[in-house]
């Protein structure tokens, strides 16, 4: 039966034992929505009147099913804050977290933990509340659950099971993380105190020490949900900071090695966490990549090569750019990574290699060459192979080709620098088969092509100079009618729309052989 302002004013004349019927049926039928758009203001205010009056003088069963009411229409973001005052925030908290609430059952604290939940990610009062007078009992109670000592809660009938002690911990790990991702007053105080990191560091790490068992890739799913929703609370302390905002106090060091781990063993627990490790170790302070162990890049590139594949899902490749991201920080920052990675993905050429085009094949340099044409990765997979040319524009066109390239040389400015000469490198060594073929490699298309028959070859100089203002005129006619801009590289390196098809030939070469200095 559809809740209506009839049926909520009979609510406070019923006993308890009818109102929990009355109230589960509702809740049933709610619960399969997360929009309520037939709660009207009648109606609303009359739930309003029945909160104001009966949670508080109720049994613990009949405030179960209260709180269960409450966290189902919190779902809705446009009803929550105008059906709770501040009062019954803060019992919904009380209920969940602070001290002093009255007797309750698990079922009435395990309602108030979702219910808050809910209300903490749709409403701003909810969490201004909710950090004024429950803030430090999370921490305190987090701290109890990682310590392994007999955890806290205040008036309960029964002392909580071992599972039920799992949940009241995922619960509040999940509100930490709500909690922290809406609000940044939150993330500096946590972020400035190294004991509350060092709980959320150490309960990620749990799931990190169950690679001592044999089969420590099925470890529980209660531990590996704990790890994952720790995981996403420090990358909240951190993402926002600038490297140079981080306290001196913080445990940056312990934290880069926890992301580090992660990413390094993370697909043995399933592609959630090892994403959120790689999300961690985009935000920890980018120093930290100095170290010359090369077991992070090798994994992430491994993981960037296998997310290259074509068969991988739309989802799968979204997370591309993530993986690049961190390649391109480690790599700009570490020139030992660089080398390294540039080893991996662009190895010194061979003849076989430029006997077809870049993007063609599957090893990572033809992986990466079409990665720059994808629309999800294309500016990141430009700019990371950029860097491993060690900003080299000869060289970039060398592994890719000018076609492949020219976007990025474009943006950048750099189209003035493709004739610039190559300084000598050590990273930079050619095959001799390369160099046997080097000449013959087509710059633009990046590979050898087939040379076909000269078509001026039996032709007079006036027979080619015909050509050649036909091909004049037919462009001039194709740029006056709009049908192509062409253009010419200006001084800033850019591309510049020329006006005439004649400025196209005014920074042509002389040819020599015509020439008449002599």
């Amino acid at each position: 039966m559809p809740l209506t302002t009839a049926i909520v004013s009979s609510w406070s004349a019923k006993s308890d034992t009818e109102l929990i019927g009355e109230l589960a049926k509702q809740n049933d039928d709610l619960a399969q929505r997360s929009q309520f758009s037939e709660l009207d203001a009648d109606l609303r205010k009359e739930l309003q009147e029945f909160l104001a009056e009966r949670p508080e003088s109720s049994t613990p069963e009949v405030s179960t099913e209260i709180l269960r009411m409450l966290r189902i229409l919190a779902r809705d973001q446009g009803l929550i804050d105008g059906l709770l005052n501040e009062a019954k925030y803060d019992l919904v908290i009380m209920c969940g977290l602070h001290r002093g609430k009255p007797t309750r059952s698990y079922s009435c604290l395990d309602e108030a933990e979702k219910c808050l939940i809910n209300t903490l990610h749709h409403s701003s009062k909810a969490r201004a509340i909710f950090e004024k007078v429950a803030l430090e009992r999370l921490i305190e109670r987090l701290g109890q659950f990682r310590s392994g000592s007999s955890v806290s809660v205040d008036g309960l009938t029964q002392p909580l099971s071992a599972k039920q002690a799992e949940d009241i911990w995922f619960y509040d790990l999940r509100i930490s993380f709500v909690s922290s991702a809406h609000l940044p007053s939150i993330q500096k105080t946590w972020r400035e105190n190294p004991a509350v990191a060092g709980v959320f560091i150490e309960t990620a790490q749990e799931m990190l020490e169950k690679k001592a068992d044999e089969n420590f890739g099925d470890a529980p799913s209660a531990v590996k949900n704990r790890a994952s929703e720790a995981l996403k609370i420090l990358y909240n302390l951190i993402c926002r900071c600038p490297n140079t905002g981080f306290p001196t106090n913080f445990p940056a060091k312990r934290l880069t090695e926890l992301a580090c781990d992660f990413v390094r063993v993370g697909l043995l627990f399933g592609q959630d966490l090892l994403q959120h490790g790689v999300n961690l170790l985009t935000a920890v302070p980018r120093k930290q990549h100095e170290g010359r162990d090369m077991t992070i890049p090798d994994v992430l590139v491994t993981i960037l090569g296998n997310l290259l594949d074509e068969k991988k899902t739309a989802s799968e490749r979204d997370l591309l750019n993530t993986y690049f991201a961190v390649l391109l920080n480690i790599c700009s920052e570490c020139a030992e990574a660089r080398r390294y990675c540039r080893l991996m993905i662009l190895p010194p050429l061979r003849a076989s290699d430029v006997a077809r085009r870049p993007d063609e094949g599957d090893t990572l340099r033809n992986r990466m060459v079409r990665a720059i044409h994808a629309t999800v990765s294309r500016d990141l997979a430009a700019e990371f192979l950029f860097v491993l040319c060690k900003r080299s524009v000869p060289r970039m066109i060398k592994y890719t080709g000018f076609g492949h390239a020219a976007g990025l040389f474009a943006d950048r400015g750099l189209l003035g620098k493709i004739s610039e000469r190559k300084d000598g490198d050590s990273e930079d060594s050619d095959t001799e088969e390369y160099n046997d073929v080097r000449d013959n490699v087509n710059p633009v298309s990046g590979y050898v092509q087939p040379r076909g028959e000269n078509p001026l070859a039996d032709m007079s100089d006036e027979q080619k100079e015909y050509e050649a203002m036909k091909l004049v005129n037919a462009i001039d006619q194709m740029m006056r009618s709009g049908g192509i801009r062409p253009a010419t590289i200006g001084p800033d390196g850019r591309p510049r729309e020329v006006s005439h098809v004649l400025e196209l030939a005014k920074d042509a070469p002389a040819d020599e052989m015509n020439s008449d200095s002599d």
